[in-house]
Formats: structure tokens, sequence, C-alpha cells
């Protein structure tokens, strides 16, 4: 059953970095001998760590036939567990993760999957509408968001009480809308036309952004996007002359403080009694009490994704020579440093960052071959763990990239279509890392 994997691409090897021997191994055979679809894993892998420490995720055996399964990072623990009655597939159109649950839209029908279970739960009270994502807030409650005709509506519910809350409408613009969640509501943003809508969940009431900010007490007549963290939302929006602006606000409090242009968020790390902004133009530390922000890093790569070990941040700085070095942060001094043989590849979208028994693993990529690394940071070089896939003629996939009880489950391709998930044993010869034995005189920024 087990099928061990090498690297094929020893040009790759010298010029990205170190290899070493241990390889991944497969966790379970998905797709079914002799398909000719994307099976497996499909083209991009779907799923979610659960509460009870176990990693779901979306399989199919010939790329049609959706099925939920699950796995504990070992092979005896990896399991279907429901799949599709339609042996010829299509029924299930969607199939969403969350912590607690599987969501699964069966011919125009909402079921529920709880974790550890085996039986589909009905939802009717999230009639026939298809949303496309679930989004946990902080406050426990899931919003689901999806597409129709005049635009995006949207949906809360509690999986504890089972409430369902049908928020309607929420945005009429039909292209790439981003659902941002916290604690007091949700914010409903288009990047390509930037006119945000706000839920406020005390209110119970969808309004424009600039709507939201007016009534605080500063006359804005136009939207230009923003994000929420927990209670603390960041806006950006167009003054009564028309100029841009932006502003912290506490949606708890309604306290409001101007703030520096900080670009397009695309995600945050909660910090004590800060929160870490990291947006397509910045890193910023803002604090909680007093809606300060400071600057901290202003060389991101506008796509980047982060980790965090210890009190430092893992992103990608910007271009160097059309491929992306990896920048960390030390969020208490603030200090940027580039690490050595890091570059993870030109414009590289699908790239994955994972802190996994308090060392650091990245997704690559080298002439369209996507590659697992782990950075040695007393060496300050990539060692190659493994190539995840070669790329042919074939488009990049998603590549898994989970810590599951305590193992490293990653996802690969081989062949043309077949996309399977594996355990890796990339640490067991290495000593531990310690991000503070970097050799700063290697720092460039």
């Amino acid at each position: 059953m087990f099928r061990q994997t090498i690297t094929t691409l020893i040009l790759v090897t010298f010029i990205v970095g170190l290899s070493i021997s241990q390889p991944c191994n497969e966790l379970a055979q998905i797709i079914e001998t002799g398909t000719q679809n994307t099976g497996g894993l499909g083209q991009n892998f779907t799923g979610d760590i659960g509460t009870d420490g176990l990693l779901y995720f979306r399989g199919s055996s010939d790329g049609i036939r959706l099925a939920v399964w699950s796995t504990d990072g070992t092979e005896d623990g990896t399991r279907m567990i429901v799949e599709d009655e339609s042996e010829w597939g299509n029924n299930w159109r969607e199939v969403l993760f969350s912590e607690t649950a599987s969501f699964i839209y069966d011919d125009d029908t909402w079921y529920k999957l709880p974790h550890g279970e085996q039986e589909l739960i009905a939802l009717p009270e999230f009639g026939t509408r298809r949303y496309y994502e679930v989004q946990e807030a902080a406050d426990g409650w899931y919003y689901f968001t999806g597409q129709q005709g005049g635009g995006y509506f949207s949906l809360r519910y509690n999986p504890v009480t089972e409430e369902v809350v049908n928020l309607d409408i929420v945005h009429k613009f039909t292209s790439d809308l981003q659902t941002i969640t916290g604690s007091e509501g949700a914010m409903y943003h288009n990047p390509t036309f930037p006119e945000s809508a706000v839920y406020l969940k005390e209110e119970n009431e969808v309004m424009a952004l600039h709507e939201y900010v007016t009534s605080l007490g500063i006359t804005a007549i136009k939207s230009q996007g923003g994000y929420i963290h927990q209670e603390f939302m960041y806006a950006a929006f167009k003054d009564s002359e028309n100029f841009s602006d932006y502003a912290l606000i506490n949606m708890k409090t309604n306290e409001l403080k101007t703030s520096p242009f900080l670009g397009n968020p695309r995600e945050s790390i909660d910090y004590g009694d800060y929160f870490i902004l990291i947006s397509s133009k910045s890193v910023a530390k803002i604090n909680k009490a007093d809606l300060s922000a400071e600057i901290l890093f202003d060389d991101i790569n506008p796509w980047s994704t982060s980790a965090m070990l210890a009190d430092n941040t893992l992103l990608l700085g910007a271009r160097t020579g059309g491929n992306n070095p990896i920048a960390t942060i030390d969020l208490e001094t603030g200090e940027a440093i580039i690490l050595p043989d890091t570059e993870v590849g030109e414009l590289f979208r699908r790239g994955k960052f994972l802190v996994h028994q308090d060392q650091f693993y990245y997704i690559s990529q080298f002439e369209g071959n996507q590659l697992l690394n782990l950075y040695d940071f007393d060496a300050n070089t990539s060692i190659i763990v493994d190539t995840l896939s070669v790329q042919a003629n074939n488009a990049p996939i998603t590549h898994a990239l989970e810590s599951v009880n305590g193992k490293l489950v990653a996802s690969m391709r081989y062949g043309v279509n077949q996309h399977e998930l594996f355990v890796c044993d990339a640490s067991s010869s290495l000593d531990p890392l310690s991000i503070s034995s970097i050799d700063l005189s290697l720092s460039t920024h």
C-alpha cells in the first residue's frame, strides 16, 4: 500500500539547498487504478483540522464522485467516512470543512457531518442556496457565503445551538468577494470593486462600510476595503472631500482612531495586547488599548502567507530577481531579517508555511515543480524534504501541509493526475532548531 517517493530533481537539490534522505510515505490510495481524471485530492487540497485533532479532507476515487476522509497521520488512522451515494457522482456540489463538522451540499439540500460521526444531518434552515465557503468567527459562529444572480448572500450558523440567521444579499458585485469575520460582525469586501459592506451582529444589520464609519463621527462617502480581527476593524474609505482616509475601530466600544495606510490586509495574528495585521503593503503591530499602529516591515510580497515561530512571524519578502525570499520579523523588537537561501519561486501564490514541532517548513516552486523545504536556522540554509509535484504540462496544484497529531502531513502528485496524502519524517535525524540562532550578520534588510 505504501509507496516511497524520492526527489527526482537532482539539479534542484543542488540549486535550492541540501537534501535529506527520509522520504514521505503514502497514507492511503484514494484514487482508483486507471482513472483518467484528477483524482485523489483533486487539483487543490481542501480540508481542515478538527477540534478532535484529526484532519478532515475531500477525496475522490475517480475525480467525480466526492467523499469525506479523515486521518490522524497514520496509515491505520486514515479512512473514508462517507461518499456521494450516486456512483456516477456530481450529487455533492460543495463540501466545506470547519473545526467541528463537514458541510455537504447534496442535490439542493445542506447536510452536516459532525466530526467523529458517520451519519449526515439535514439542515433545512439553510434553504436551497449554494454556499461556497464557511468562515469561523471569533464568537464561535460560522459565516457561510454564496453567490447567485444579483450578488452575494450570507448566512450565520451557531454550531452549538443550531440557530440560523439569514443575512440575505450582502454585496451586489458578482466576483471575488472576501468574507472577513470577527466577534462583533463581518466584512464583505471585493478588492476589484471595493464597495465593502459590514454586518453588525448587535444590530443584526448589513450596511455599507462608509455608512458605518459615518455613524461613528467621521463623514465618509465611499468604501475602500478593510479587515476585521476579533472586535477590531481597519477601514479604508473616501472622506467628505474625496480623499483617501483610514481608521482603526473598536467595534465593541465604537471607539475610532485615524490610522496610517496599511494596504489591503490579508490576514491577522493575535499577539497578547496587540494584533498583527499583514497586508499587501506592510506588517503592522496594533495596540488593542489605544488603537495605535506601528509599521514593522514594508518590503512584503503582496501575496504573502505567514507562520508564527516563538515571537517571530515568517512571511514572504518582496521579489528579488523574480523570486520571493522569506523574512522573519521579531514582534517584540520589530527587527526584520531576510533569511538566506529561501527563495520560494516566481509569482508563487500556492506556497504554504507551517511550524511543526518548533521547526519551519514551507512549500517552494522551482521551474514549475513544487518542493517541501525545512529551514535550518543553525546553518542558515534550506533543506529539501521532497518533491511534491512536477509540473510537466499540468497546471500547478495546491498541496496539503498540516501538522496532525504530531505528524507532518503533506500531499504529493505523481503521474499525470494522481494527488494523494503522505506523512513525512523530515526531522528525526536533525537537532531541534531555534530561531534565536540566526546569524544576524547575514541579514540583508
